[in-house]
């Protein structure tokens, strides 16, 4: 959300920023390549896309993308819906999202129900404590951010493909050293079967 059009509170709560220790952590584990959910002030990738270009409404196949969306609960499961869709079109997407896991979208899009575990493709990682997120607005009145109520989590979809020749699922993630799954060289996908 651009900050000229903030109004008030709750609209300025919409575009606070990741803290940076947070993000550098992930993008030195992913490198990211677009910022979905940006303005000019809180941008953390060169290429990102703001409020007016709608990143919902825009392609993310084959890009490394970091999603820092609105926390509105209505505005989340279209985010959220949003990264599964383009993982299944060669994008790997992480998200900085509140740990709502009583929601619909958490568990159409995250949680298998059934199996007690996340869906394939997806992983989910809890963070302990709640970072400090900063206000775009005015970072010199509170250097130290602000704090969720909530806990927050990181959702990460993973950029996978089918590949028919061997009808098995192909990992693109850059930690997989064989490229099929199950390949048991990562915990992250242990226990995943096609």
């Amino acid at each position: 959300m651009e900050n000229s059009v903030l109004k008030n509170n709750s609209q300025a709560f919409q575009a606070y920023q990741t803290p940076p220790e947070l993000f550098a952590e992930l993008d030195a584990e992913f490198n990211f390549t677009l910022d979905a959910a940006a303005s000019t002030d809180n941008a953390l990738c060169a290429k990102f896309f703001t409020t007016a270009e709608d990143g919902l409404l825009q392609d993310w196949s084959g890009q490394t993308v970091f999603v820092n969306p609105p926390y509105a609960r209505w505005q989340l499961f279209r985010w959220v819906e949003k990264a599964a869709a383009s993982a299944g079109q060669n994008a790997t997407v992480v998200m900085v999202v509140p740990a709502s896991v009583e929601t619909a979208w958490f568990h159409t899009h995250c949680w298998d129900r059934a199996k007690q575990k996340a869906r394939d493709g997806v992983e989910v990682r809890f963070i302990l404590g709640r970072p400090r997120f900063i206000d775009p607005r005015n970072k010199t009145k509170s250097p130290k951010g602000w704090r969720p109520l909530q806990a927050v989590m990181v959702l990460v979809f993973h950029n996978r493909t089918r590949n028919p020749e061997v009808d098995r699922v192909t990992c693109t993630h850059p930690k997989c050293p064989c490229g099929q799954i199950p390949c048991g060289q990562l915990e992250l996908f242990e226990g995943e079967t096609r």
